[in-house]
């Protein structure tokens, strides 16, 4: 069974905010950690996938990992505020 990354900029419908008191904790966690694993970029959240440190100057394809982890970084981060309720951040 093969897997293609998800690719969008949102999470399902199916993950729910994460609530104040983090009650629905468990539930948010699964969904989430499922969600963005299917778009292949659960490493940044539990280490693998490490930010890319190069000497200056970089080559271009250093470049380009440097430019598409930080894309990534930042996705990611937009995908997770999304879910988490402003009394928290």
């Amino acid at each position: 069974l093969s897997t293609v990354p998800v690719t969008t900029n949102t999470l399902p419908s199916n993950v729910p905010k994460l609530n104040v008191k983090g009650t629905n904790w468990v539930i948010f966690a699964f969904r989430f950690q499922t969600a963005v694993k299917a778009k292949d970029m659960w490493g940044h959240f539990d280490g693998p996938v490490a930010k890319p440190m190069f000497a200056s100057p970089m080559s271009a394809e250093e470049t380009d990992e440097h430019n598409k982890w930080h894309k990534n970084e930042g996705i990611l981060k937009h995908l997770l505020t999304q879910h988490i309720i402003n009394e928290t951040l």
